[in-house]
C-alpha cells in the first residue's frame, strides 16, 4: 500500500484507507503535508474519489471528513 517516498497520509488518502487515515491522525500524521506536486492528502483524496467513481465513494469521503476536520 505505501510507495515509497511518499508520507503514509498521502499514500492512505490516495488509496481512501479511512482506517489507516484514523491511525495516522491519531497518532499526529501531519494533515497539511505536501507531496512532491504541492498535493496535500485531502487534494490526493479527492482527485482519487473521482478517479475510481463511485466504487468506493464512502471511503474516501470518510477520508476528507477526517482530514477537514484534523486540519481545523
Amino acid at each position: 500500500m505505501f510507495r515509497y517516498g511518499l508520507p503514509p497520509i498521502i499514500t492512505a488518502a490516495e488509496e481512501g484507507n479511512s482506517i489507516i487515515m484514523a491511525l495516522l491522525i491519531q497518532a499526529g500524521a501531519d494533515v497539511h503535508k505536501e507531496d512532491e506536486h504541492g498535493m496535500t492528502p485531502i487534494d490526493r483524496a479527492l482527485r482519487s474519489s473521482t478517479e475510481y467513481g463511485n466504487q468506493r465513494v464512502e471511503e474516501y469521503e470518510k477520508c476528507i471528513e477526517m482530514l477537514e476536520y484534523a486540519a481545523s
